[in-house]
Order: C-alpha cells, then sequence, then structure tokens
C-alpha cells in the first residue's frame, strides 16, 4: 500500500514539473503580432518641393493675362494616427506681371513690372483613397517684396491655400510626386491703403521625400 502511494505521488509531481516546463516555454515565446513588421510604414518626418503656375486668376490690381507662377518648400510631419493626419510648415512664393501706366502719359498702352510675394504657413494635411489622394489646407502671413503705385514693400497680408484633392504617385526612388491639378489660394500682402488681393487657381506639381523613421 505504501509503495502504491509513493508511486502515485511520483506520478503527480513529474506531472506537474512537465506542466510548468510547458507554460515556461509558452510564456519565452513572443506574440506573434509583435513580431511581425509593419507592411505599411510610412516615414514621420517629410519634405517636399515644388513649382506651381496659374494662368487663371482673380486680381483687383488687374495684373497682366492673370498669369502667375512660383515655387514652395514644405516641411512636415506624419503619425500614427488612423486617420492620416499631419500637419506642416509651408514656404511659398508667387510673382505675377503688374500693369503700370507712364506718369503723364495714361494714353499708352499699360506696361508690366514683375511683382511678387513670399508667403508662410502653417497647415494640415488628409490623406485618403488609400494613400493615393491627399487634401491640404494652410494659412499665415504674406509679405509684399516689391514697391508698386500704392504699396510698399514689406507691407504683410494675409495667405490662404486650399487643396482639395492631390494626387499621389508613388516613384522608385521611395519619393512621392503629389499633383494638385486645381487649387486655391488667396494672397492679401497689402492690407493699409488701397489692399492688394489675389485669388489664385493653381496646378501645382512637387516631389515629397521621407526625411524620419516610420512611426
Amino acid at each position: 500500500m505504501v509503495g502504491l502511494r509513493r508511486v502515485v505521488a511520483r506520478a503527480l509531481l513529474a506531472w506537474a514539473t512537465f506542466g510548468a516546463s510547458v507554460a515556461l516555454a509558452d510564456a519565452d515565446e513572443p506574440p506573434v503580432s509583435a513580431a511581425e513588421p509593419s507592411a505599411t510604414a510610412t516615414p514621420s518626418w517629410w519634405l517636399s518641393g515644388g513649382v506651381h503656375s496659374a494662368f487663371l486668376s482673380d486680381v483687383i490690381d488687374g495684373s497682366w493675362q492673370g498669369l502667375t507662377f512660383g515655387a514652395e518648400l514644405k516641411l512636415g510631419f506624419r503619425g500614427a494616427s488612423p486617420r492620416k493626419l499631419g500637419v506642416f510648415l509651408q514656404l511659398d512664393t508667387t510673382f505675377w506681371f503688374a500693369p503700370i501706366v507712364a506718369e503723364g502719359d495714361a494714353g499708352r498702352p499699360f506696361d508690366s513690372v514683375l511683382q511678387g510675394a513670399l508667403n508662410v504657413g502653417l497647415g494640415a494635411d488628409v490623406r485618403y483613397f488609400d494613400d493615393h489622394l491627399r487634401g491640404a489646407f494652410s494659412a499665415g502671413p504674406s509679405v509684399l517684396l516689391r514697391d508698386n503705385v500704392v504699396d510698399n514693400a514689406g507691407a504683410v497680408g494675409v495667405f490662404i491655400d486650399f487643396r482639395p484633392a492631390g494626387v499621389r504617385v508613388p516613384l522608385r526612388c521611395g519619393s512621392v510626386l503629389v499633383i494638385d491639378p486645381l487649387t486655391f489660394t488667396f494672397l492679401m500682402p497689402d492690407r493699409t491703403r488701397i489692399p492688394l488681393v489675389q485669388i489664385e487657381y493653381r496646378t501645382v506639381l512637387a516631389i515629397e521625400f521621407g526625411v524620419g523613421g516610420a512611426p
């Protein structure tokens, strides 16, 4: 009887030891989801540079043929938000040909002079349709770069830029080509005396590079 008890006790001890070893082995194995890398990692920080032009614009000072052109530089950050939101800082220049009239000769056809503004905007963007489209909005100050008949260089006004649907095209080098076929840009670089107000309908081409690690 005593021998039987010893056999049962040894069997229970062996079973308990085996169960404990299995539990410890399972605990040491990392979860499958934690070991698998993310397949859709996007760089946190990005930098883009581009050019823009507008053949249609509404300019109160009567700019020559409504033609405007310029360049832009953006530095932005996109976190791990499931809504794919981001923020960016925008540095933008825009130039146009403003008409002038020779002094004392109002009968002459308009001559034109190159005018420009430097715009700084803080904005936000959102990516949708599986990262193939991007919408963006930014606003900030606009600084007049050259004197004209009624406005002085250095005057500070308002800059607003709205881009509802930019097309994102991935490139082989890891960068992204961003095409904004139509944007709405409002400029008022001088609010004093006779305000200089300009509304542009731009087409923008930009290249975007990732400059940071994935979130």
